[in-house]
C-alpha cells in the first residue's frame, strides 16, 4: 500500500445521529446558532490510542481530531462472534490494518501513534477514512 493512500476504516463508531439532527433543527430555527460543518479533508492528530479490549471488541481504538472536532476510529472485531466464517477473517483484517498503520507511521508500537498528524476525510459530516501525514514524519 502506498504511504499516501487513505486507509479504510474497518469499523467506525457512528456519531449520534439523533443529536446531530436535533442540532440541525435548532440551527434552522435560530439563525444565531452556528454549527461547524466538516470540510471534506480536515487536519488533525491522533488524540488518544488504545490497543486491547473496549466493550466487547478487541483491536486498535483511536480518537482523531483537533480543537474543533473529535471522532472515534477503530480497527476491531468481536472475538465472541459465532458466524459461519468465525472470527478469523475479521481478526486478520484488524491485524493487517493495524500493521499497515504502524508501517506507514514508521513506528513499532501503537503508543507512538499518539499526537501523530493525520488528514481525516469526511463525507456529509461522517468520517470516511484518514491517513498519516507522512510528509511531516
Amino acid at each position: 500500500m502506498e504511504d499516501n493512500k487513505v486507509l479504510d476504516i474497518v469499523d467506525i463508531v457512528d456519531i449520534e445521529v439523533e443529536e446531530k439532527a436535533e442540532q440541525k433543527e435548532v440551527a434552522k430555527q435560530d439563525p444565531e446558532v452556528k454549527q461547524y460543518s466538516m470540510q471534506p479533508n480536515e487536519l488533525g492528530k491522533i488524540k488518544s490510542v488504545h490497543f486491547g479490549f473496549q466493550n466487547n471488541l478487541f483491536g486498535l481504538f483511536m480518537v482523531l481530531g483537533n480543537d474543533r472536532y473529535s471522532v472515534p476510529s477503530q480497527y476491531s472485531y468481536n472475538p465472541s462472534y459465532n458466524g459461519p466464517e468465525g472470527t478469523s477473517k475479521y481478526m486478520e483484517n484488524m491485524v493487517k490494518a493495524t500493521e499497515t498503520l504502524l508501517r506507514t507511521a514508521k513506528v513499532s508500537s501503537v503508543e507512538f501513534l499518539l499526537n501523530m498528524a493525520v488528514m481525516v476525510s469526511f463525507k456529509e459530516d461522517q468520517i470516511t477514512g484518514f491517513r498519516i501525514l507522512t510528509e511531516v514524519l
